[in-house]
């Protein structure tokens, strides 16, 4: 839909627009500034983006608890800066297309989803003929299942929620491999069952107390061994407090201890 006639553009006799370009400009200056030259995170902090994630993690956040796991260091800020690029990039060239993406670059529209008597909020990549559009970058590995219809259950959680909260039905999903520069699409129609998780999770994460915190996803496999999502979590040294991060084959790994 959107990424053909990306394609199509790039591989044809693309022109230069100053209206774009201009664009382009601001866009990139915003997302520099926002991941390298400005101090700190969002602090306390839950939207729609955490709708997939532990609400465990999510609360010690939102509740203010001190950082001891993992720290958002130089290659973690590339990272989401990368993220960003790729969301500028691929809004732009949809423009440049034909294919104008509403509500997207540096307009982005802020959108709530109900939670009991609460609000969270996100704010969505855009809006295309009346879908929701949503960008993302990923490994050739994770884009491989992307091709096969295979969507990381986190998007998958922020999408619904952006889907219900627009009161929108379908999704145009659109990943760039990162590793070949190849650009897939998906189109992702709502799922009332996974609306209705990610509002439970939020709603955990919402009623917690520094003294009553939501049970989190993940335990040790039989080796002891947590699974990834903990050793990348900011909370993770009082979330198991006997853990520790072991080096093995060359790859640190975070394990229960005695």
């Amino acid at each position: 839909m959107i990424v053909d006639k990306i394609n199509e553009y790039l591989t044809g006799n693309p022109t230069a627009i100053e209206e774009v370009l201009q664009e382009a400009s601001e866009i990139q200056r915003h997302i520099f500034n926002r991941q390298f030259m400005k101090e700190g995170g969002r602090g306390q902090y839950l939207g729609l983006s955490q709708a997939g994630r532990c609400p465990r993690q999510s609360a010690y956040q939102l509740l203010g608890f001190e950082h001891n796991g993992k720290e958002k260091d130089s290659r973690s800020k590339i990272v989401f800066y990368m993220g960003d690029v790729t969301e500028m990039m691929v809004y732009l060239l949809a423009k440049l297309a034909g294919c104008e993406i509403e509500k997207g670059g540096l307009n982005q529209e802020r959108v709530s989803f109900k939670v009991g008597d609460k609000e969270v909020y996100g704010h969505p990549d855009g809006l295309y003929n009346g879908h929701l559009v949503e960008i993302k970058s990923m490994t050739s590995f994770s884009f491989k299942d992307f091709q096969k219809g295979i969507i990381e259950p986190s998007y998958l959680s922020q999408i619904n929620t952006y889907l219900d909260a627009l009161g929108l039905e379908k999704c145009i999903m659109i990943a760039l491999n990162k590793d070949s520069g190849v650009l897939g699409e998906q189109i992702i129609t709502k799922d009332p069952d996974i609306v209705a998780k990610a509002h439970d999770t939020l709603k955990l994460v919402l009623e917690s107390t520094k003294e009553d915190l939501p049970k989190g996803w993940y335990s040790p496999d039989e080796k002891g061994f947590y699974p990834w999502n903990c050793l990348y979590c900011s909370y993770w040294k009082t979330c198991h407090e006997k853990a520790e991060k072991v080096l093995v084959k060359g790859k640190y790994k975070l394990k229960e201890g005695k």
